[in-house]
């Protein structure tokens, strides 16, 4: 399986997602950080100039036994949730 490694992340952190400040402020994962450059699943940057990366900690991902796609499908949901988006 692919993992994206976004240039932003530090070493002890993993990128989990792109996100708006809303989005955000809901995420309750203690080591949470904003990157700079939010970029698509092709490295490229996106044309959301409200979007940033979002990183955790590797420790704190580790602890929580949950699955990158797990954490993914969680926020995306809270994405849809937000703004309001019906599939």
């Amino acid at each position: 399986m692919f993992i994206f490694k976004h240039p932003e992340a530090e070493d002890d952190e993993v990128f989990i997602t792109n996100s708006n400040e809303k989005v955000f402020n809901q995420m309750s994962w203690v080591t949470k950080r904003k990157g700079k450059v939010a970029l698509d699943g092709n490295g490229l940057m996106t044309n959301n100039d409200d979007w940033f990366p979002v990183f955790i900690g590797k420790k704190e991902l580790e602890s929580s036994e949950m699955s990158i796609k797990d954490i993914r499908g969680e926020i995306r949901r809270k994405i849809e949730d937000v703004l309001s988006v019906v599939k």
